[in-house]
């Protein structure tokens, strides 16, 4: 129990960084408060979090559920949610400890290091070195809050 407290508390700063960029601007009468499992696992609990349906499982709610639930708050599909996550993640470790990329790729399921860096490029543009050297999980966070922006000027909310 110790040790599971001391991982909230050490993801806790991230995961309320992460409801902020996620819950911005959400549709109107659309309470954000559902999704809140899903992020708290997903960094709480990376190496069970590689899928949606693993995720949706360990939840125990069905993977249809959880696109409903995007939908219904206008974000974008849980499997695109849970790579930002992933990423958030990997960059909040690059920029606070010294694992290497290949133990970061590893720790968290991709399948190769090269896999990371390229989603860290595909999704922000960034190198890895970029994140360690600044405030990887900011970074990824301002990437993240224009990705959902977008996501939701190209999507509008139903009424």
């Amino acid at each position: 129990l110790e040790a599971l407290c001391d991982l909230i508390d050490r993801h806790l700063p991230l995961m309320l960084a992460t409801d902020e960029a996620f819950h911005q601007d959400t549709a109107p009468g659309v309470p954000p408060d559902y999704l809140h499992p899903f992020i708290q696992f997903c960094l709480t609990s990376p190496s069970h979090a590689r899928s949606v349906g693993g995720v949706a499982g360990a939840l125990g709610i069905n993977r249809k559920t959880l696109v409903n639930y995007c939908a219904r708050a206008n974000l974008p599909s849980p499997g695109r949610l849970l790579s930002w996550l992933r990423l958030l993640l990997a960059a909040h470790y690059l920029a606070t400890t010294t694992r290497t990329v290949e133990r970061i790729a590893l720790q968290l399921d991709f399948a190769s290091d090269t896999a990371l860096r390229n989603m860290i490029k595909r999704y922000t543009g960034l190198r890895a070195q970029e994140l360690r050297h600044r405030d990887g999980a900011s970074m990824i966070l301002a990437h993240l809050t224009r990705a959902l922006a977008s996501h939701r000027a190209s999507h509008p909310a139903e009424t």
